[in-house]
C-alpha cells in the first residue's frame, strides 16, 4: 500500500512540477511543449533509463529536495547541475558577459534538485550575483 501512495505522490508531484514549469514559461514568453505526464526532466534521457532507474532517480530528487540548502549545494548533483549551467552558457556571465569570478544564481528555490537552465538558475558574475540579491531584499 505504501508502494502505491508513493507512485501517487511521485505522479502528482510531477504533474505540479511541470504544470508550474508552463506557468512559468508563459509568464517570461518563452515557448513550451507539454509534456506527458511522468515525464522526467530534460537533463535524463528516459529512453536509456530502465522503469526501475526511474524509480530510483525519483527516490533520489525527493532526497534532493528535502535535504536543507547548505547540503544541497555540498552535492555531486548541484555541482554537475552547476557546471552544466555555465557550459550552457560558455562561463560568462548571463547580465554583463564577463568571466570573471562566475557564480550560479537561483532565480527560484521551489525546484531545488529539478533546477531548469535559464528558467530556474543562471550564472552571473560576482558583481551582478550581489546585486541580483540586493533588489530581492
Amino acid at each position: 500500500m505504501a508502494r502505491k501512495s508513493l507512485g501517487n505522490f511521485i505522479l502528482k508531484a510531477t504533474k505540479r512540477y511541470f504544470r508550474g514549469k508552463q506557468q512559468q514559461q508563459r509568464k517570461n514568453n518563452v515557448q513550451y511543449n507539454k509534456k506527458k505526464s511522468g515525464y522526467l526532466p530534460p537533463w535524463i534521457d528516459a529512453e536509456k533509463n530502465s522503469p526501475e532507474m526511474n524509480r530510483l532517480y525519483r527516490n533520489y530528487t525527493n532526497y534532493i529536495r528535502n535535504t536543507p540548502y547548505s547540503e544541497y549545494l555540498k552535492s555531486s548533483h548541484w555541482k554537475k547541475t552547476r557546471e552544466r549551467c555555465l557550459e550552457q552558457y560558455k562561463y560568462k556571465c548571463s547580465k554583463c558577459g564577463s568571466k570573471d569570478r562566475l557564480e550560479v544564481h537561483h532565480l527560484n528555490y521551489a525546484y531545488k534538485g529539478m533546477e531548469q537552465i535559464g528558467i530556474d538558475i543562471i550564472p552571473l558574475c560576482n558583481k551582478c550575483h550581489k546585486i541580483a540579491h540586493n533588489k530581492r531584499t
